[in-house]
């Protein structure tokens, strides 16, 4: 007996002994008497397996006869066909809950049995254990009849070897078996059958030959099912009151262009405002997925919507009419939110017509009372993330406190992330880990400047791996930065980590359409202010407009401005035609100043347009006010600040009483006016935009 293994649980029943002693009897042991406490059981198998819970409570709910056999005994037999195949422990406990029979094989015969059929399938040792993992049923067969079970399947379905064995790997044990007695053609037969099926209901071209050959691959049970069943489920798949309306725009939409389009999203956005009456409006980012998804399933021509779930999930066509309606309805009493909300779920995860309402009722109650997530947040989170109720409760659980160990935050912080991103939940403790390591290794960021990053930014967790490299690729073309350089730009902008790689690339090839530059010069302006390439190519465009029409200056020279300072595009419009307007109304008084423009470098440019310093314009305003333009550059007034301007002209303390006295700020009240004396730098001046009540009349100058 394992070491720490629990001890047998007394005399088992006469059942589980057998199949302790002789384990092919599990699938026959009929539990006898009251079924044992699951709790315990899965502690038990727990300490004799250490697999998590979660992956236990699936091998016992598939073979809930397990729960009589010994836990030790059989992480013994276990063990020793690890040791022989190099199979996990749960690969090999999930295939025993399918196929328990197999167990009558000792270790070297199995192994033998797994050169055998590779010989006879073409097929090399992974591979073979692969299939036997997905359909352990074909250790019944021998060698010779599987091969020309699966050249049949590949003839008469008109497919390679390898797929014609993914196919009987996903047939159920019966149907497997019953294929050596079919007439020749019937597999062609029932595929025809099941196009027409579908022809019926999509339309000729959506429903293609491809597409039936998809929807077999991914559930092969659709193969040893009637085409009358397969056709009644789906008309009552077609007949949920949501579906059947997106259905119907969008075949409208497929039949009358652009205003039935229109119209089809409309209907789509009816019913994400049915859902938002339910209080699970999907909010930004991610959480506008379901929204988007059922928009996009509304607007898909042929009735695309509905043929785009069954694609995704074939498996609710081997539903039966009536279990599926039930879910659909007891989905949403479970959730208590209404039917359009349950039908955007859906279109983003058809798998929930798979999952028994009960467990989607607990889960989402585990959700409150087992993570403490609030009601409203969680509720908010399925509908975002309906994935979330694909999860078991202490799987969720389990990547819950993954998260906050490996970002080393508290309870309330990772609670934040999670209801901002809810996806973070579907990430296991490895990927979690996989996800950071190649963050830092390809953007030669230390462990605590990446774990930073992401806190601020836990959207980051969510892309792929392959998402990292893809950005990582585009970065590295574009801006002429060793790796640590870069890694501390994408940390100065996490947007340039968040855009898709191909739409930055397009927005560089934009950029420099717009300004007459290369790519090499837009990705110099990019490592410079990466700001800037967060906007789009129209935001872009009004501020080099602004730059031209507000400063009087050519466009050769606004190009040279934005290249030395890109964040000039990335500024608010108005703002900056606000300021351009203010500093033109005072340079246009003076033909000295207009000339000294003209001929100004892009530094002053930027300096005039953003203002160098807030006391710019009261500078210009006071030389304008005085006559004294000819006789003061404009870039001087432009860069000096408070103390050097009143150097220079300490008359100006007196100008800005008189004139602040005669001014109001914005909201109607009197601006304060300054009381002469020495300059306290920038740090005491009062700026012009500060209002506070009119003065006394002592408290002039």
């Amino acid at each position: 007996m394992p070491c720490g293994a629990p001890k047998p649980r007394g005399p088992p029943p006469p059942a589980a002994a057998a199949a302790a002693a002789s384990p092919e009897a599990a699938a026959a042991a009929a539990p006898s008497g009251p079924p044992p406490d699951l709790a315990a059981v899965l502690d038990e198998f727990a300490a004799a397996f250490g697999l998590p819970r979660h992956q236990l409570r699936i091998a016992l709910e598939r073979q809930p006869a397990l729960a009589r056999v010994s836990p030790a005994l059989l992480a013994g037999r276990v063990s020793a066909y690890t040791r022989a195949t190099g199979l996990s422990s749960y690969q090999l406990l999930y295939m025993i809950a399918r196929h328990p029979t197999f167990l009558q094989l000792t270790p070297a015969e199995l192994v033998a049995r797994c050169e055998d059929l590779g010989r006879a399938l073409a097929l090399g040792p992974e591979d073979v254990l692969r299939r036997l993992v997905s359909q352990p049923t074909f250790l019944d067969f021998p060698p010779d009849v599987l091969r020309v079970m699966a050249g049949r399947v590949a003839a008469e379905l008109k497919v390679k070897p390898a797929v014609a064995l993914r196919v009987m790997a996903g047939l159920p044990p019966r149907a497997l078996r019953n294929l050596l007695g079919l007439p020749a053609g019937a597999l062609r037969e029932r595929m025809a059958g099941l196009r027409q099926v579908l022809q019926q209901n999509f339309g000729s071209k959506s429903a293609s030959s491809a597409v039936t050959l998809l929807l077999v691959v991914r559930c092969p049970p659709l193969l040893a099912l009637p085409n009358k069943a397969v056709a009644a489920t789906l008309a009552a798949l077609m007949t949920i009151p949501p579906t059947k309306v997106l259905s119907r725009t969008a075949a409208a939409a497929a039949r009358g262009g652009g205003a039935a389009a229109a119209a089809a999203t409309g209907a789509a956005a009816a019913a994400t405002g049915a859902a938002a009456t339910a209080g699970a409006a999907p909010a930004a980012g991610r959480g506008s997925g379901a929204a988007a998804t059922a928009a996009a399933a509304a607007t898909a021509g042929g009735g695309g919507g509905v043929l785009d779930v069954v694609k995704a999930c074939p498996d609710v066509l081997t539903l039966p009419p009536e279990s599926l309606r039930g879910r659909f309805i007891a989905l949403a009493a479970a959730m208590r939110i209404d039917m359009p909300a349950v039908v955007t779920m859906l279109f983003d995860q058809p798998r929930l017509l798979l999952v028994d309402p009960a467990k989607v009722r607990d889960r989402l109650e585990g959700l409150t009372f087992s993570l403490m997530v609030p009601r409203s947040a969680a509720l908010d989170m399925v509908v975002r993330q309906p994935q979330l109720l694909l999860y078991q409760t202490e799987k969720l659980a389990e990547n819950w406190a993954a998260l906050q160990r490996l970002l080393c935050v508290t309870f309330e912080a990772t609670l934040s992330m999670v209801t901002r991103h809810p996806n973070l939940l579907c990430n296991s403790s490895a990927n979690l880990n996989s996800k950071l390591a190649a963050f830092e290794a390809l953007f030669a960021l230390p462990r605590a400047r990446a774990v930073m990053l992401i806190v601020q930014r836990p959207a980051l967790l969510t892309l792929s791996e392959r998402r990292y490299q893809f950005v990582h690729r585009a970065l590295a073309s574009l801006v002429p930065l060793q790796p640590a350089a870069l890694g501390r730009l994408v940390c100065r902008e996490p947007y340039l980590l968040m855009e898709d790689s191909v739409k930055l690339v397009s927005k560089v090839n934009d950029a420099a359409t717009l300004l007459g530059l290369t790519d090499a010069d837009v990705g110099n302006m990019l490592s410079r202010a990466p700001e800037f390439i967060t906007k789009d190519f129209r935001h872009w465009q009004t501020n080099f407009e602004t730059i031209v029409s507000g400063l009087c200056v050519s466009k050769a020279k606004a190009r040279a401005t934005a290249f030395r300072f890109p964040a000039l595009l990335a500024e608010d419009p108005a703002a900056l035609h606000q300021a351009s307007t203010s500093t033109m109304s005072l340079v246009r008084t003076s033909a000295k100043w207009l000339a000294e423009l003209e001929r100004a470098a892009p530094e002053a440019i930027f300096k005039g347009i953003k203002g160098y310093n807030g006391d710019a314009l009261e500078h210009l305003q006071f030389l304008v006010d005085n006559g004294l333009q000819p006789r003061q550059n404009l870039l001087s007034t432009i860069i000096w600040d408070r103390a050097s301007f009143l150097q220079r002209y300490p008359e100006f303390v007196h100008w800005q009483a008189a004139h602040r006295a005669s001014s109001t700020a914005p909201n109607g009240l009197p601006l304060r006016p300054v009381v002469p004396g020495p300059s306290k730098g920038k740090a005491g001046q009062a700026g012009p935009q500060t209002p506070l009540p009119k003065p006394t009349q002592q408290e002039g100058p």
